[in-house]
């Protein structure tokens, strides 16, 4: 079990593996940081490639 920090607020996620915790976190970023979302709506397919790249470096390294 791991346990992370969402990259824009201090809550905690913990999960077995990586796609647990991005499913966790997905759902907190619909509910507590949609303007957040919002303001990065027009991220290319490469930068949702880089932020899972680097999340889940940071999931490794936990």
């Amino acid at each position: 079990m791991k346990t992370l920090s969402c990259d824009q607020c201090d809550t905690e996620f913990s999960a077995e593996d990586f796609e647990g915790w991005t499913k966790l976190v997905q759902a907190h970023y619909m509910a507590e940081h949609m303007d957040y979302m919002m303001k990065n709506a027009a991220a290319t397919p490469a930068d949702i490639a880089k932020w899972f790249a680097d999340a889940k470096e940071r999931f490794d390294a936990a």
